[in-house]
């Protein structure tokens, strides 16, 4: 496919040039003088490519890929990795340190029944602990390095999914050139450690037969991963990410838009000679009425936007009282809240962080008012979820807040109206190499 880019969009393609230089025959030459993508090099990074098409009106990028055959029955939720999975694009998963990647990966293996599938794991107890998993489940499995030292002219098992080291790929036993899903459970370990030549160059069917075109790329990364290591990671697996819950459901991570607030706010000046963090909330945040009628205020419209959220439509139809949320950090700032709310006229639900804490089907529309750093304390949710957060442009306090979370949106969420472009600009951005 040869699709032209206008001129007007160059300074916007600038950050995936500079991707494109440092990673060593992600995209073949003269991408970017054309934007011709070749249908399986550089699949990870075609969101982004097809964000800057979409500006300039014109057609977006992509491959077509065969279907896999599903396990009778399985519904595969739009917001679900395995539904990417089932499309065909590479899939990135992030897990915190309370879930497992074993029971993801049973999910894979159980929804598409009589698909190839190869798994690599970091080391043997990785390994053990899956192929025991997935037995259990009653799957046709083995592990390669632990089970097999065949003889000479001894056929290999004929068995769909194949467990083995990713330090030890073994590339004939292995059959890669059949899989039809290939999952890495540590693609930042795999990045960096390219046993077999460049990684790049073994999902590259160009460049070798090691794995079979419109094959499914899946990787799995810690939710803290550095981002040196997503520069690498996103051309190969992709930058449109799911969080990984404790169940093994992988879900769509939440969309992020901002309501843009005063500058003229000096409430600082409140503070008084206790500067400590606290006293800085209470006045700033959660007894700072002003913006807490802003955000009163903004529940009726943000009810409105969410109405052209297709996912939001399906889930309430035309009642969405229920649908949207305010979150704050603490009973003190839930109670002024409510109050705010009382004296605008307005009704909606508000909800501490311990209260969203380990929900999995919070209101599809979550209006952040807490002003803090982080992301918010939610897991993988059942259906997408829409987070609207508040840009503060004073105190400077409050703004240096939001710049952290903006940046801590676009590396592990989804912000913004191109958030796959900025994902790789937050990307680009940071060059320190993390310690190994």
């Amino acid at each position: 496919m040869n699709t032209k880019a206008p001129h007007h969009c160059w300074n916007q393609v600038k950050v995936l040039r500079e991707m494109d230089n440092e990673s060593s025959g992600c995209f073949a030459t003269g991408i970017w003088d054309d934007l011709v993508v070749h249908p399986t090099i550089g699949l990870g990074l075609l969101p982004a490519v097809n964000e800057i098409l979409s500006q300039a009106d014109t057609n977006p990028v992509g491959y077509r890929y065969n279907p896999l055959a599903r396990s009778p029955g399985a519904h595969l939720a739009p917001c679900e990795a395995l539904s990417q999975i089932a499309e065909g694009p590479p899939s990135l998963v992030t897990t915190s340190t309370h879930t497992n990647p074993t029971k993801f990966v049973q999910r894979v293996c159980s929804a598409f029944h009589t698909a190839d599938i190869v798994v690599l794991v970091k080391n043997r107890e990785a390994g053990c602990s899956m192929v025991e998993a997935l037995r259990a489940d009653g799957q046709n499995c083995w592990y390669m390095e632990k089970e097999y030292a065949l003889k000479e002219n001894q056929p290999w098992p004929n068995h769909r999914i194949r467990v083995v080291l990713q330090t030890k790929l073994a590339l004939c036993s292995l059959q890669m050139h059949k899989a039809d899903i290939v999952v890495v459970t540590d693609a930042v370990h795999f990045v960096h450690y390219d046993y077999f030549g460049h990684h790049m160059d073994l999902f590259n069917p160009a460049r070798g037969t090691f794995i079979k075109p419109g094959a499914r790329l899946v990787g799995i990364i810690p939710e803290d991963t550095h981002p040196h290591d997503l520069r690498l990671i996103y051309p190969l697996f992709g930058l449109r990410t799911y969080q990984l819950g404790a169940n093994g459901m992988a879900n769509l991570a939440p969309l992020v838009q901002w309501l843009s607030r005063t500058k003229g706010d000096q409430t600082d000046k409140r503070v008084g000679n206790d500067r400590s963090c606290r006293k800085q909330k209470e006045v700033m945040v959660w007894k700072n009425q002003a913006r807490n009628n802003f955000l009163a205020k903004k529940v009726k419209p943000v009810r409105e936007e969410a109405k052209s959220y297709p996912f939001v439509q399906d889930r309430f139809g035309p009642d969405m009282d229920g649908a949207v949320a305010l979150v704050v950090e603490n009973q003190i700032h839930k109670k002024a809240m409510l109050e705010a709310l009382t004296s605008k006229g307005a009704s909606c639900p508000v909800l501490t962080h311990e209260e969203i804490d380990g929900l999995s089907c919070l209101p599809s529309v979550l209006i952040r008012a807490d002003a803090g750093t982080g992301l918010l304390p939610i897991g993988a949710q059942e259906f997408p979820l829409l987070v609207f957060d508040v840009k503060d442009g004073a105190p400077s306090h409050l703004r240096k807040s939001y710049i952290t979370r903006y940046n801590q949106y676009c590396q592990k969420w989804h912000a913004g109206p191109m958030p796959f472009i900025q994902k790789l600009q937050m990307a680009s951005r940071n060059r320190v190499k993390p310690n190994l």
